[in-house]
């Protein structure tokens, strides 16, 4: 036993370097955990497991030779890009890696991401990480080849070594990773399921029993986003941000809703309920296993189109695809300058009942690139900087929503002489400084008041002066309906509604509904 702990002593002080430099970079997930979550159990926990892996690696690493040497680089190079993957995280999301997020890094596009990173993260502090990862590679090298480690023995305890740190990683992995991934249902999302599930509710496998009001010809939803409700002008915001929408208004065209929320502040997770038809009570079974509006407006008699100026693939893959792969007809914008306005061109109503779709970039960050120049209406010398220490950023955003409003309502108005109801609403929205003076992006994880905003959406309805004269009943319940408390998630019983359909086996499903 002495001659085992006298060997154990020798390779723990072999490469004191090593040691330190991969003690210290997996430290930095823990202290800066402190800051938000203190655990004190927990990190004591973790910042012993780390103690005995460093100790563990060094003597594993310093006993397999120039193998060895090639495992300490390649275990510093994972730890410090999980480090940086965090400090990401904790920029963006305002959250720890989680489920959520690998399923919105997975979804995102090559664009997206150097959009996050232009807008999030300083180059300077890329520069810095990569430099500072660069010199303890140097200064290890440098150890290394001064000094060569002779061990005899080294097969003797090989086995011990690596047994004992097996048992240690699953250690660490049950505290840093499995106790936090495995309270959600699954990593990533399964999308070739979800794609198969959603082709799989073909229309004549929908039982639908027709009423007796009169069905809309055109039927359009706009999916925003990332627009906030706290910056729309239509509810009070202090920039005029919806001009046209207002007009819309005032003519009697346009209803706005003033208690919506969207079911996520992020899209993996919004869209996984706004088009489906998966009830509160029906948590037990998975979202893409009930149809979506599309698979049920297709069997009400709707052909099917989706536009949209997103892209039509991530890194893994997307889910708003899904769906608009299921329509009869899907379009998506390749431009390598995108704007929404790219969109209003480009469906031709045409004769019979048509179900129509519009994805829009809408704010998405990076702000600045989400409008023309034509719409810099707003400078950064508008805004107070007690309210917000990044004034430029809320002029971006202001004018991406001047816009937005703009595309919004040339879109309406483009039915203006058709038989139709045209819904707008985001997928969620964001947190532009109104939680906290130096915070913009996504709901912020730690804080109820930034949670809230990403929560809050604006909601418009527009009724072509055709559909008003052909549906007064519905009309006018859409007119009683402007205060009522409701989430974009029910948003597919209000669609069902005003197509004058619904589940024969669900006849209740009409309580879901918007518009009563």
């Amino acid at each position: 036993m002495s001659r085992i702990l006298t060997i154990l002593k020798k390779h723990f002080t072999s490469d004191p370097f090593y040691f330190w430099s991969f003690t210290a970079l997996a430290a930095i997930n823990p202290i800066v955990s402190l800051f938000y979550q203190p655990d004190w159990l927990d990190l004591a926990i973790t910042f012993a497991l780390i103690y005995i892996s460093g100790c563990l690696l060094t003597t594993l690493f310093c006993s397999m030779g120039h193998i060895g040497t090639i495992l300490k680089y390649l275990s510093l190079t994972i730890v410090s890009l999980y480090d940086l993957l965090t400090l990401f995280c904790l920029a963006v999301f305002k959250s720890f890696m989680n489920a959520t997020i690998i399923e919105t890094l997975l979804e995102t596009t090559p664009n997206e991401i150097k959009e996050f990173i232009s807008v999030f993260i300083p180059w300077w502090l890329v520069v810095g990480f990569i430099c500072l990862l660069a010199s303890l590679f140097y200064v290890h090298y440098i150890c290394h080849t001064k000094k060569r480690i002779k061990m005899g023995n080294k097969q003797s305890y090989l086995h011990l070594h690596l047994f004992v740190y097996i048992v240690t990683v699953l250690l660490i992995a049950h505290q840093i990773v499995i106790k936090e991934i495995l309270s959600m249902s699954s990593w990533t999302i399964p999308f070739e399921d979800i794609a198969i599930n959603l082709k799989d509710h073909e229309p004549r496998n929908i039982q639908l029993c027709e009423s007796s009001q009169q069905h809309p010809q055109k039927i359009v939803l706009i999916i925003g986003e990332s627009h906030s409700k706290g910056h729309s002008s239509i509810y009070g915001y202090e920039k005029d941000t919806n001009p046209r929408i207002q007009h819309l208004i005032d003519d009697s065209l346009v209803y706005a809703f003033h208690n919506i929320v969207s079911p996520a502040t992020v899209t993996t997770q919004s869209f996984k309920y706004i088009l489906n038809t998966r009830h509160h009570s029906d948590i037990q079974k998975e979202w893409y296993k009930f149809p979506s509006i599309i698979t049920i407006l297709k069997a009400a008699g709707y052909r099917t189109l989706w536009y949209s100026n997103q892209d039509e693939v991530g890194l893994y893959d997307n889910m708003a695809s899904c769906f608009a792969h299921i329509c009869d007809y899907y379009h998506f914008n390749t431009k390598k300058t995108r704007l929404d306005g790219d969109l209003i061109s480009l469906h031709k109503p045409s004769k019979g009942k048509e179900f129509i779709i519009y994805h829009l970039m809408g704010q998405h960050v990076d702000f600045a690139k989400r409008y023309p120049e034509s719409y810099k209406k707003f400078k950064a010398t508008d805004y107070d900087k007690k309210k917000c220490q990044k004034r430029e950023v809320a002029a971006h955003y202001d004018n991406a929503c001047l816009y937005n409003d703009f595309v919004v309502a040339q879109l309406m108005e483009k039915y203006k002489n058709e038989d139709a109801i045209v819904i707008y609403y985001p997928d969620h929205g964001i947190d532009v400084f109104q939680s906290s003076p130096n915070y913009f992006g996504h709901a912020h994880g730690f804080k109820k008041e930034s949670r809230k905003t990403g929560l809050q959406i604006p909601c418009f309805i527009y009724l072509s002066p055709l559909y008003k004269d052909h549906h007064k009943a519905l009309t006018a319940q859409t007119q009683r309906s402007l205060d009522r408390k409701y989430c974009t998630a029910d948003m597919t019983f209000t669609l069902m509604y005003v197509a004058g359909y619904d589940f024969a086996q669900h006849p209740t499903d009409t309580l879901y509904s918007l518009i009563k």
